[in-house]
């Protein structure tokens, strides 16, 4: 058992680490041109410096406390996104885009081999947020950096994008679970869910109603980036059953577009 959990954490940051490489630029060395500029901006740059030393500090402090729950976790970094943008604030400093893309990549080489030593994390660890659990602590920040590249229109690893989706429809199945509404993301998951109001409760096989997407659409719509009436009449969401359109009074999960509006302001 101890094994296959040590497995799943190996699995979890090895997506972990390719998805907070494609958010850097590609080239080793020069300067950065004027698009890499733009897109990569400081602040881009300085935020996922913090979500590493971050991750770093975390991985590496043990705890025996009991863990929060993977919605408790999402919510609280939510909740400092002010301390975020400011540590990312503080990070910049005078430093120029191309410095900091340099400190980025040396602190990402060590959470890379902390991630990956053997033996590997402790299962629960302290947190910027409290104590986690690593898996919790890994898939949070994942979110945070595939809510990133939303932002900032980079395409990051399709593993990325099934995690995180999952992890969006965990924290529903927590929240907001139930027998009405069948929400299915393939391939990546699928949550029941009850009906905002009264709605018919299904005990076996699928519920009545049944909405469909894919993962890039979900992520959208579970932290903020577009509206589930624009999705419908884009296509990109198909629905039937009385009470489907209920599932917009549960997006987006998360808001993490805006979190970034905050943390990458005036890049």
């Amino acid at each position: 058992m101890a094994a296959r959990a040590q497995r799943g954490v190996r699995r979890l940051a090895t997506t972990w680490i390719a998805t907070a490489r494609c958010l850097l630029p590609q080239r080793e060395t020069g300067s950065l041109g004027p698009g890499e500029a733009r897109l990569w901006g400081r602040h881009h740059i300085a935020h996922l410096m913090v979500i590493f030393t971050d991750t770093l500090q975390t991985v590496t402090t043990p705890t025996t406390i009991r863990p929060m729950t993977l919605a408790q976790v999402i919510d609280e970094r939510r909740k400092a996104t002010g301390t975020l943008a400011h540590i990312g604030h503080e990070v910049i400093a005078d430093d120029t885009a191309t410095r900091l893309v340099g400190q980025a990549r040396r602190l990402l080489d060590e959470v890379e081999s902390v991630l990956l030593a053997t033996p590997g994390p402790s299962a629960t660890v302290d947190s910027l947020v409290g104590p986690v659990r690593v898996t919790d602590h890994l898939r949070a920040t994942l979110l945070a950096m595939a809510a990133m590249g939303l932002h900032d229109g980079i395409d990051i690893p399709s593993p990325a994008l099934i995690e995180s989706c999952r992890s969006l429809s965990a924290v529903l199945d927590q929240t907001h679970g139930g027998r009405t509404i069948e929400l299915r993301v393939p391939p990546a998951c699928a949550v029941q869910l009850a009906a905002t109001e009264s709605g018919p409760s299904h005990h076996r096989g699928t519920p009545p109603n049944v909405a469909e997407t894919d993962p890039v659409t979900f992520l959208q719509l579970a932290t903020g980036f577009s509206h589930w009436s624009e999705m419908r009449s884009a296509g990109r969401v198909q629905a039937s059953g009385s009470h489907v359109d209920d599932v917009a009074n549960v997006l987006p999960i998360v808001d993490m577009a805006d979190v970034f509006r905050v943390i990458l302001a005036d890049d």
